[in-house]
């Protein structure tokens, strides 16, 4: 259920971050004003507090209801783990948006690199299936189911 929450959301973000990216490059960086990496890490840290506060909720609404253990364990690493793919996936979608020229290309390549995280991430694929030249995914992409069941159960 938490990987087909990301795709929709990824697409709401788009929209307003490439309205935000063409004022940017209209205004301040053709001026001279301001760096564009002043434009990136402004991006990310506004994102922050919004992806603590929606993870937060998710995670309460996810992990208590079900009936996982709830040791302090357990329970903290969960959460951390729910809170960094909050902010991957955030991030993730905010770097399509950076390559791609308008919003409905952004919304087209939202599914594609988002199937490839998933099915080279040990998620779909176990990683003893995953052909050698996409193991690399495997350790980079942040969560993994493997994870967050070894721990809650």
């Amino acid at each position: 259920m938490t990987l087909t929450i990301p795709p929709p959301l990824i697409q709401l973000l788009h929209p307003k971050f490439l309205h935000f990216r063409h004022l940017f490059m209209a205004r301040e960086y053709a001026n001279k004003i301001y760096h564009s990496s002043a434009f990136v890490i402004d991006a990310i840290l506004v994102e922050i507090p919004y992806s603590i506060v929606a993870g937060t909720i998710y995670f309460i609404d996810w992990f208590y209801p079900i009936g996982f253990p709830r040791d302090s364990f357990t329970v903290g690493y969960t959460y951390s783990l729910m809170l960094l793919f909050e902010l991957y996936y955030v991030s993730f979608g905010q770097a399509i948006a950076v390559f791609s020229p308008n919003e409905l290309l952004a919304s087209l390549l939202v599914p594609v690199f988002f199937l490839f995280v998933v099915s080279f991430c040990g998620v779909v694929v176990l990683y003893a299936a995953i052909p050698k030249f996409w193991c690399f995914d495997y350790y980079v992409m942040c969560w993994n189911a493997g994870d967050t069941a070894r721990h809650a159960l």
